[in-house]
């Protein structure tokens, strides 16, 4: 081999989309964010961010919440749109996934801002 290298064959192994309890470990580094979603209603305040590196199970731990909750879920991406459809339903909770796409966008930090302030007064 003259410095290039084989390309990696893939495997034709299906793929099944796990963000089920049962489907979580908790571990080291996740530990302290599954304790606060399991506290949930009993939380200090009306909301919690979770923030970590790409990859780390962070979408996972929502969509865990989020059933358990029975929370709409809206991508951050999408918060000025979804706004007036999660404003005018009775929702308890609301997972916002993916919430720093609203970030630099006034519109979507707007959004936010009011999702808060309804989901708080609820």
């Amino acid at each position: 081999m003259s410095g290039a290298r084989a390309a990696q064959p893939t495997l034709g192994f299906g793929f099944r989309d796990s963000d089920g309890a049962a489907d979580f470990l908790v571990g080291p580094a996740n530990r302290d964010a599954a304790a606060w979603l399991d506290r949930w209603p009993d939380w200090p305040a009306p909301g919690l961010a979770l923030y970590g590196p790409p990859g780390c199970g962070k979408s996972h731990l929502l969509a865990i919440w989020a059933r358990r909750a029975a929370a709409r879920t809206v991508a951050g991406r999408d918060l000025d749109s979804a706004l007036p459809d999660l404003l005018a339903e009775d929702t308890r909770a609301v997972a916002v996934d993916d919430a720093e796409a609203a970030a630099g966008d006034e519109s979507r930090e707007r959004a936010l801002l009011h999702l808060y302030n309804a989901v708080a007064a609820r």
